[in-house]
């Protein structure tokens, strides 16, 4: 769904590329977020690498990412039809 804002390639591909960066640096991969968890709880609730990197399963952002999928798809099918 993000390559379709896109027209240019380059520009698609750089904006994936600095996305990943940030979710990196922000998932605590490259720098570690134990200390900042301790003073805002919320940290693990809305950072999407926390629970991989930690081993823990959390089921909140497939469910969200497949109810997004299911729901284009469905408004997809309804303007092809009204197209017709």
């Amino acid at each position: 769904m993000l390559a379709l804002l896109f027209k240019n390639s380059y520009l698609f591909y750089s904006i994936a590329i600095a996305i990943t960066l940030l979710l990196s640096v922000a998932g605590g991969a490259i720098i570690p977020l134990d200390n900042l968890i301790g003073k805002y709880p919320w940290i693990p609730l809305v950072n999407p690498l926390y629970d991989f990197l930690h081993g823990t399963i959390n089921y909140h952002l497939p469910a969200i990412c497949i109810l997004v999928i299911v729901s284009w798809y469905y408004l997809q099918q309804r303007t092809q039809v009204d197209q017709k």
